[in-house]
């Protein structure tokens, strides 16, 4: 992607996914690290990072909609503000767990702990997402057919981070049940990676589109 795309990308999104798409590639980089037979400590760095990643992109988020929303309704605003005020607090959550992972305070029952809240986290922030996107689509003067296709878009990726939501909710309830958690742990983490920034490119491209042809 050039340089006037990506700035394009960050002007477009209703959110800035930058921060949270370079996290999402680095949990994927130390989670399959840590499949590959890394120390056992990689499971509370990777926890910390992704941790950093809902952190950023919940904060960002709450700034977005206080920006664009909180203009036209506080109300409104307060409403669209819980579902992400959930996602902040569950980031900070996964880097407080991973850092007591790190310090070898009960680790693995720690991460196990904290992929269940990444996992809930996803399922929150996926609606939330998804009313920041329409709002912002129906405050842009588009061609239908291309804000039809970001509302596909949008929609097909909170898809995408339901699915990803769930399966990690139910890899960290097996994890903490003592069924290969180590392993259990980087895989839910790895598919949460992979879904955050597979997401995060599709809804921002998909919101270039819709703002080269506006």
């Amino acid at each position: 992607m050039s340089m006037t795309d990506t700035t394009a990308t960050r002007a477009a999104a209703p959110v800035d996914v930058v921060p949270e798409l370079v996290a999402s590639l680095a949990v994927i980089v130390l989670a399959i690290y840590g499949l590959a037979g890394a120390p056992s400590s990689f499971l509370g760095i990777t926890t910390i990072v992704f941790g950093v990643a809902l952190l950023l992109f919940g904060g960002e988020a709450m700034a977005t909609i206080h920006r664009q929303v909180g203009r036209r309704s506080q109300t409104l605003a307060m409403t669209a503000m819980g579902g992400w005020s959930t996602v902040f607090l569950a980031g900070f959550a996964g880097i407080v767990l991973g850092v007591l992972a790190l310090l070898d305070i009960a680790a693995t029952s720690l991460v196990s702990i904290a992929l269940i809240v990444f996992g809930g986290a996803f399922l929150i922030s996926s609606r939330a997402a998804r009313n920041l996107q329409a709002f912002v689509l129906n405050s842009m003067e588009a061609d239908p057919s291309m804000r039809q296709f970001a509302e596909d878009v949008s929609m097909d990726a909170t898809g995408l981070q339901m699915m990803a939501g769930v399966t990690a909710i139910i890899l960290g309830i097996l994890a903490i049940t003592g069924i290969d958690q180590t392993v259990l742990v980087f895989v839910g983490l790895l598919e949460l990676g992979c879904a955050s920034a597979l997401a995060s490119l599709f809804v921002s491209e998909s919101f270039v589109r819709v703002m080269q042809r506006a």
